[in-house]
């Protein structure tokens, strides 16, 4: 099960790490898109964003291009060294034609807080079969609250 970055994810991989616009990829609003290929298949993970210790994630969306009948796409977090939280912010959702996905849509996911000391990751698995060929075949928009004071 092979793993795709986010244009801008993949810039925070580099080392040293590439600069992203400020614009995309910090403070209150972050952006995140990738170019789906055929080569993503079911079980792959897309990352696409990350909750920083003490972030709140107060909503988002998931747009995608047309994928084909019978796909579908969970939005999780992941943290190294834990398991895959693969539906928290948002249930398995049909991407077989070009639409918009609200995250925070389930009761868990409303509102999630990052309440650990590390970063999560926001990861999309797929399901269903090969998604089509699509430049930005995902965007990601996520609203963030601030860090949390104790």
């Amino acid at each position: 099960m092979p793993s795709f970055y986010g244009k801008n994810y993949a810039k925070t991989l580099t080392v040293p790490p590439t600069m992203i616009d400020n614009g995309d990829y910090s403070g209150p609003h972050r952006f995140d898109s990738i170019d789906t290929t055929i080569a993503m298949t079911t079980a792959d993970k897309i990352y696409l964003g990350k909750l920083l210790p003490g972030e709140r994630l107060l909503g988002g969306q998931l747009r995608n291009a047309a994928h084909g009948s019978g796909r579908t796409i969970k939005v999780g977090t992941e943290q190294a060294g834990t398991a895959v939280d693969d539906d928290a912010l948002c249930a398995a959702t049909s991407i077989t034609a070009a639409g918009v996905t609200q995250l925070n849509t389930n009761n868990a996911g409303f509102c999630y807080l990052n309440e650990t000391a590390q970063p999560m990751d926001i990861v999309g698995i797929l399901a269903g079969g090969t998604l089509a060929a699509a430049t930005d075949g995902f965007k990601l928009a996520l609203f963030i609250g601030g860090i949390a004071r104790s």
